[in-house]
């Protein structure tokens, strides 16, 4: 963005505000069009006054090329973050194919817009424009080039395949008139990655297992807030086991006989950020995440304590309520910081809060109903806020879950629970995990703000 002038020598606010111009810009552009929206509508509909605008911008000209710049930023960052430590090309290719198809997904009206109304913008500006596009193309290009350097692509004009894949993938905004509604972006992922290989393969005989599964959670990054509980455990194998990778905040938990469900290996893959050691979960802490870790696209909160004792053996109790206490703070801290404008423009595509489960009202009833109330209410607030992001919020609350070995309390109350839930019986942990399969994957890109109770039909 450091092209367009500014009066402003605060480079953080400059940025700010910037952001706040593109994103009024967007959405007035592609309502009403370039040349029929004015600089006051712009600067009212991304907060500043009409003569604050002129700060930050010296015409529609260098707003529309911002929103390039902008978008091809985001591009390049995701289709990088995509392929970091991946060393089979066939694979970094089908990951930046994925890459294409989030921006694409993300900012449909933006990317359209850029297509039709590139011709407004002066020599210097096309200029500047087709140069990044450049640049965009031949990170293609050297992912190709590596393909048939090993003998997995055949010989072709990298150039023009890039171009091709490339175009393919732009047909989903260009042509979503025609598509909508008769395809999926991970369907058209497929049969793009299947004209590619099939028609440029070296070997025609054998086929990649690439084409056989194309998992959309598959090389994502995930944030687990308090996951030593029951739950908490058994989202991370799930998400370990489909090749997401997991970072951890909180109390490290261990790997025993109680909980099976992740090996040695996958156990020492997770990334750990104990709470005690490091601080906080604020802005600070998803900078360095940011830097040590991935940038997030799973940001999951599990706010039970996982209570599996019968209410009168609980002699930690106490332990329990404070737990409780200190996840309803957390709770409010980290939605607040996760509102935060330094945060809220990273590519954050899912927030999952996980309410305390079923057997924790054997703790606290009124501790529990409170948490599990201000998670619904909070989801609803947070979705609201964080929509013009692109950034789903939804919520799930675990009714009575089995453990793998019964535990106390699933041993004392079963008998009785299951007059009273509507289904006659208690949840399985798979009943749950994949209601945080759906709530991550494709099939809810239009849902936020749900609550979803998974608890049998008992409220």
């Amino acid at each position: 963005m450091s092209e367009i002038p500014t009066t402003v020598k605060d480079k953080k606010l400059v940025q700010k505000r910037r952001e706040q111009i593109i994103l009024a810009a967007i959405k007035l552009f592609s309502e009403k069009g370039f040349f029929k929206t004015t600089m006051r509508e712009l600067a009212e509909e991304s907060g500043l006054s009409y003569g604050n605008i002129y700060d930050y911008v010296g015409s529609k000209e260098d707003i529309f090329f911002l929103i390039h710049d902008f978008l091809a930023g985001m591009a390049i960052n995701n289709l990088d973050q995509s392929i970091e430590g991946v060393n089979d090309p066939l694979e970094k290719l089908r990951r930046m194919v994925r890459a294409e198809f989030e921006i694409m997904s993300k900012w449909p009206d933006a990317l359209l817009l850029i297509y039709q109304e590139s011709h407004i913008l002066n020599k210097k500006y096309l200029k500047k424009l087709l140069e990044k596009e450049r640049y965009h193309l031949e990170k293609f290009e050297v992912v190709i080039q590596e393909c048939i350097e090993h003998g997995i692509l055949k010989e072709c004009n990298v150039r023009l395949v890039a171009n091709l894949i490339k175009s393919m993938i732009d047909s989903w905004v260009l042509k979503r008139w025609d598509l909508r509604g008769y395809s999926t972006p991970i369907e058209a992922e497929k049969s793009i990655l299947e004209m590619v290989f099939y028609g440029y393969l070296k070997e025609k005989s054998t086929s990649p297992q690439i084409l056989h599964e194309v998992d959309p959670l598959k090389g994502k990054y995930a944030l687990i807030v308090n996951a030593n509980t029951v739950i908490g455990k058994a989202i991370c194998a799930y998400l370990i086991s489909k090749e997401v990778n997991v970072a951890v905040y909180g109390e490290e938990f261990k790997k025993g006989r109680e909980f099976p469900y992740i090996s040695e290996e996958d156990f020492n893959s997770i990334v750990f950020y104990n709470s005690k050691s490091v601080g906080a979960l604020d802005t600070k802490f998803f900078q360095r995440i940011e830097k040590e870790f991935g940038l997030i696209d799973f940001f999951i909160f599990d706010l039970g304590v996982g209570n599996i004792s019968n209410p009168s053996n609980l002699k930690n109790r106490t332990d329990l309520i404070l737990q409780m206490d200190s996840n309803m703070i957390n709770l409010v801290s980290i939605s607040n910081e996760l509102l935060n404008e330094e945060i809220i423009m990273r590519p954050l595509s899912r927030i999952l809060y996980i309410a305390p489960w079923g057997w924790d009202r054997f703790v606290d009833e009124l501790r529990y109903e409170n948490l599990k109330n201000l998670s619904e209410s909070l989801t609803k607030f947070m979705a609201q806020k964080l929509s013009r992001n692109s950034i789903n919020v939804n919520c799930i609350v675990p009714g009575f879950i089995k453990t793998l070995r019964p535990s106390m309390i699933q041993k004392d109350k079963e008998d009785d629970l299951k007059k009273q839930i509507p289904l006659g019986k208690l949840g399985e942990m798979s009943d749950l995990i994949q209601c945080v399969d759906f709530l991550l994957g494709e099939g809810s890109r239009y849902l936020t703000g749900q609550v979803l109770k998974v608890a049998g039909g008992l409220e």
